[in-house]
């Protein structure tokens, strides 16, 4: 029913946007699994929120470099300068710093 509502929608809003970015805000700050948690935030990444963007930023300090380089990644996706948050400037700027040279460069 979701899918025929979403086909026969003629708005320009995303009907699945709001729903999906509560289930992966949620997600994120309870998911332990890092390959599970790397997704999540790849797909929290793809929402040009600041929710989505407060979702992102506590991962940045993570012990692991995937999920620092999905949040590189999503920081960058998620914003577009100059629209960056002061959080986001600092986090990408640290990122930058990052021990992991994909991090660097992401």
């Amino acid at each position: 029913m979701l899918r025929l509502i979403h086909l026969f929608d003629d708005s320009d809003e995303d009907a699945f946007a709001g729903p999906a970015l509560d289930l992966f805000t949620d997600w994120a700050a309870a998911e332990t699994d890092v390959a599970v948690l790397t997704e999540v935030l790849v797909a929290l990444g793809e929402h040009s929120s600041p929710r989505a963007e407060a979702a992102l930023l506590p991962h940045t300090g993570h012990p692991d470099a995937r999920v620092r380089r999905a949040v590189a990644q999503g920081l960058r996706t998620s914003s577009s300068p100059p629209a960056f948050s002061g959080d986001a400037r600092t986090a990408l700027l640290g990122l930058m710093a990052d021990p992991d040279a994909v991090v660097r460069k992401t």
